[in-house]
């Protein structure tokens, strides 16, 4: 037979595109979701950070900074690896890289609890910032704790 270039790559399309449509497109290799922040405190230069399994010591950590004023922004941290993240948030007002009074973090390092672990592609993670408050205040809030949260070592 002798086909025309045109019609071998029509026959091709014909082969191969409805094989191509019926592979699933490739996941998004980001997590996002909205952060909030109590009293209308503007989340503005808060670092989101994604720790790969709960790891915040390893070099695949992965962030992203709050660049708009507003109590309450949307976030996406992108390329990000296989295995599901803990995502926390920290705003450093004092810039000392130490969770302490008048700084904002997410309820886990609050609390110092572990966040749950998140996998690659979801959409919908919800944080919130809580102000730290000095130890003997009486507003209700946990105080800094007396050592640091493993991602606060990042």
């Amino acid at each position: 037979m002798n086909f025309k270039h045109t019609t071998v790559t029509a026959l091709l399309s014909l082969a191969f595109g409805p094989l191509a449509q019926a592979l699933p497109a490739a996941l998004p290799r980001t997590i996002s979701g909205t952060i909030t922040a109590a009293g209308g405190h503007s989340v503005k230069d808060t670092v989101v950070i994604a720790c790969p399994k709960g790891d915040c010591d390893s070099d695949a950590v992965k962030g992203a900074v709050i660049d708009r004023d507003g109590a309450k922004v949307n976030f996406t941290i992108q390329d990000l690896g296989d295995g599901p993240y803990a995502i926390y948030a920290v705003q450093d007002n004092d810039g000392d890289e130490e969770v302490g009074a008048g700084d904002w973090v997410d309820r886990n390092l609050l609390t110092q609890t572990p966040a749950a672990l998140t996998q690659v592609g979801a959409a919908n993670v919800k944080l919130e910032l809580l102000e730290v408050r000095p130890a003997g205040d009486t507003s209700g809030r946990t105080p800094p704790a007396a050592t640091p949260a493993p991602s606060q070592q990042r």
